[in-house]
């Protein structure tokens, strides 16, 4: 729990986190699944609705999904990995990289509490989907 808490408190600081947008929606970044008005997450298959949703709650428990700033993930399985792309503000991370570890930090626990022990890897993203 306390490493939840000490991840969270980090990963808040990251308040430039973005959205896609509708001028990037030739990006098909996937289905969308609408965990609150600002919080989405985008899966492409073999991803279930389901995955989503339980990683979009665990989102939400550890406080990264609020309501406070538009924030987007998306989900992709490669073979028997999942990888979680999380959608930044490339300015505001370069200015912050102590962030990056934040994000690893949650690598474990994401494993273990939404994929059933699953391999999953992190990748930071800008709002084309390309990795920063």
């Amino acid at each position: 729990m306390q490493i939840t808490k000490k991840l969270s408190t980090l990963i808040l600081l990251c308040v430039g986190v973005l959205s896609f947008t509708t001028s990037k929606a030739q990006l098909q970044p996937g289905k969308k699944i609408e965990i609150n008005k600002v919080s989405n997450v985008y899966i492409l298959p073999p991803v279930t609705e389901k995955e989503a949703r339980k990683l979009g709650k665990y989102l939400l428990d550890v406080k990264y999904f609020d309501l406070s700033k538009d924030k987007a993930v998306q989900i992709l399985k490669e073979g028997k990995v999942y990888k979680i792309n999380f959608v930044v503000d490339v300015d505001y991370l370069q200015t912050h990289p102590e962030l990056r570890q934040g994000f690893q930090d949650l690598t474990p626990e994401i494993s273990k509490k939404v994929f059933n022990g699953k391999q999953v890897v992190i990748e930071l993203v800008d709002t084309e989907l390309k990795k920063v």
